[in-house]
């Protein structure tokens, strides 16, 4: 939502400007040339602030596409106005917003890479919690879930339960890893 507003903020001062260059000129076809120039000014600031800011780069970088896309749209609309010097900076603003659009794609499929990576690391730490110590992850998981659904229980006497709960299923893991030394041990014994 953040980013909507600013967008919104920036694109009303560029429409001022716009018009504020209009009224002050004679020319019909200057504004124009002006206009692209006063926008690209205030991108440039823009782009100087963040920078300054150290905010968060993907942030920065959707706020500076949809800022190019908008000022590209605006070149777009009044070429037939405009000299060599704006079709050039039209040409470098494309450019840059494809580079833009190149980073955010990157950066998307890496988190998406990573997402991925941790569902696949939880999903086969639960089955070798299964498989391995025969404990039922979905049984303590319904446990705990029938006391949150209490109503009226305290959070302290919550997360009391939820301890005993988990302290029960610690004990169970040692208890067989006991057992299981045990045998070893008594059959290195008879091998003697």
């Amino acid at each position: 939502m953040g980013e909507r507003k600013e967008k919104q903020r920036y694109e009303r001062t560029v429409i001022e400007l716009s018009q504020s260059k209009r009224k002050h000129s004679s020319d019909s076809m200057a504004p124009l040339i002006s206009s692209a120039k006063s926008f690209n000014y205030i991108l440039f600031l823009y782009r100087e602030e963040l920078q300054r800011r150290k905010r968060n780069p993907y942030n920065g970088t959707i706020i500076k596409l949809s800022l190019t896309e908008a000022l590209v749209k605006q070149t777009i609309n009044n070429i037939h106005n405009c000299s060599t010097n704006d079709l050039q900076f039209l040409y470098r603003e494309t450019v840059y917003k494809n580079r833009l659009k190149h980073v955010l794609d990157c950066y998307y499929s890496k988190r998406r890479k990573q997402q991925r990576s941790v569902v696949s690391i939880n999903k086969n730490y639960k089955s070798e919690l299964i498989s391995k110590k025969g404990i039922n992850v979905a049984a303590m998981a319904k446990d705990i879930k029938k006391i949150d659904e209490v109503s009226g229980v305290q959070p302290t006497l919550k997360r009391k339960v939820r301890r005993q709960l988990w302290s029960e299923l610690k004990e169970k893991e040692e208890g067989q890893h006991d057992k299981k030394f045990k045998t070893d041990f008594e059959e290195s014994q008879e091998t003697r």
